[in-house]
C-alpha cells in the first residue's frame, strides 16, 4: 500500500470540507481527505480494499496518509481538473443543451453498472458528489463512504431511504442506487420530481413524458416498486436516438400546475 506522509501542521488550501473530514490540494495532481476522528482502523482497512479498485469514473483512493508520527489520518487521489463554468451535477440544472445533458447522464449510468459489477454499492448518490472534468468526463468522487463488502457507510446516506420509504418495504441494494440514479437523472428534466417522493407524482409525471410508450413503462420501472430494475442509461439512450424530449415546457407547467 502506497503511503503519503505530511506534517501534522501543514497549510494545504482547503478544497472542502465535509462531516467526516476535509479534502485538501497537496499538488497540482493529488488531492488528500484527512479525517477528523481518531479511531480509523475500520476506515484504514476500508480505504485499503477500496484503493484496489480501478474506474476511470470514480476518485477511488490511491494510497493512504500518514503523520510523520506514522499516525494513519486519511488517504490521497487524483486531483480532478473540473470544467470551469460546469464544475459539478448541481450545475447542470442550468445546461440548455439537451444531448450533452443526455450524454453526461448516460455515462453516469454506465458507471454506476460497472461498479455495481465490482460489488461496491455507492449509497450517496446525489449530483454534487459527481465533478465534471475538464474534458466534459463524469467522474464521482466521495468514494470512501461507499459499501463495499464487510464494510457498510461510514455516514449513512438519507436518500438511502427514499425508495424504502415511498413503498414501505425493503429493497435490493443495486435496485436502491438505481432508483436513486433515475430520480437524479429525471430531476433535470423536472425539477420538482426530487421534492415530490411517491408513488403518485411518479405515475403522473410519467404520463406527462413525451415519450413512446415502452419508454414510458421503462422509466416506470425504475420509479416503481419493481425489483431488478433496469439502469437509465440504455433507456437515455433510446430517447436520443428517437430524437425524444423526455417531458415538454408546456406538459411540465401543466403537471406542476396540477400537483400544486
Amino acid at each position: 500500500m502506497k503511503i503519503l506522509e505530511i506534517p501534522k501542521e501543514h497549510n494545504f488550501s482547503c478544497l472542502g470540507n465535509g462531516s467526516e473530514g476535509n479534502v485538501y490540494k497537496y499538488d497540482d495532481n493529488i488531492a488528500l481527505k484527512i479525517f477528523k476522528d481518531e479511531n480509523l482502523k475500520k476506515k484504514q482497512e476500508k480505504i485499503e480494499l477500496l484503493s484496489k479498485l480501478k474506474d476511470d469514473s470514480f476518485c477511488f483512493p490511491e494510497g493512504i496518509v500518514n503523520y510523520d508520527n506514522k499516525q494513519f489520518v486519511g488517504y490521497y487521489m487524483s486531483l480532478i481538473k473540473t470544467e470551469k463554468t460546469y464544475k459539478d451535477f448541481c450545475r447542470l440544472n442550468f445546461l440548455f443543451d439537451e444531448i450533452l445533458l443526455l450524454d453526461l447522464l448516460i455515462k453516469v449510468s454506465d458507471a454506476v453498472e460497472r461498479v455495481h459489477k465490482m460489488d461496491v454499492i455507492i449509497g450517496d448518490l446525489k449530483p454534487n458528489n459527481i465533478l465534471i472534468t475538464d474534458t466534459w468526463e463524469p467522474k464521482f468522487i466521495d468514494t470512501d463512504n461507499y459499501l463495499i463488502d464487510e464494510y457498510i457507510f461510514d455516514l449513512f446516506p438519507i436518500r438511502f431511504d427514499w425508495l424504502k420509504n415511498v413503498y414501505h418495504k425493503e429493497f435490493a441494494l443495486k435496485d436502491i442506487d438505481k432508483y436513486l440514479l433515475g430520480i437524479m437523472a429525471l430531476s433535470y428534466f423536472n425539477s420538482t420530481l426530487q421534492l415530490h417522493q411517491n408513488d403518485l407524482y411518479f405515475e403522473m409525471f410519467i404520463e406527462f413524458m413525451d415519450v413512446s410508450d415502452d419508454l414510458k413503462d421503462a422509466f416506470r420501472l425504475i420509479l416503481s416498486d419493481a425489483s431488478n430494475k433496469p439502469y437509465i442509461g440504455p433507456i437515455l439512450k433510446r430517447v436520443k436516438e428517437e430524437n425524444s424530449s423526455i417531458i415538454s415546457k408546456e406538459n411540465r407547467l401543466k403537471l406542476n400546475r396540477y400537483y400544486s
